[in-house]
């Protein structure tokens, strides 16, 4: 049965899209640390995060998956940093290693 609701249509299409970009991005060799970044998690959700350990390091991987975000938010959980970045109707999750808890603490003054 093909969808009809144009919310439901909109979700798959940004899915699609999404698979589309990963897949393609994926076909080229990607720069070492891209590699270790798409290893580490699949970034759906906070438990299977990308590991990164500076903000460029995910910027890199979004520009490697020809990705845009449209929304950043800083989540702080048990003294676990997680950056949430929405990319159409999706949000990709970024663990952030100790470097970049220093760097957001000392940006924000988190303590």
């Amino acid at each position: 049965m093909v969808a009809t609701n144009p919310i439901i249509m909109k979700s798959i299409l940004t899915t699609l899209l999404f698979l589309i970009s990963f897949s393609v991005a994926i076909a080229k060799e990607p720069p070492g640390r891209v590699t270790e970044i798409l290893n580490s998690g699949d970034g759906k959700s906070a438990k299977t995060a990308f590991q990164v350990y500076t903000i460029d390091e995910e910027y890199m991987l979004l520009d490697y998956l020809r990705l845009n975000p449209k929304m950043q938010m800083l989540s702080i959980i048990d003294d676990e940093y997680n950056d949430i970045l929405k990319v159409g109707e999706m949000y990709i999750y970024f663990k952030m290693g100790l470097n970049l808890k220093y760097q957001l603490a000392k940006l924000f003054r988190l303590g």
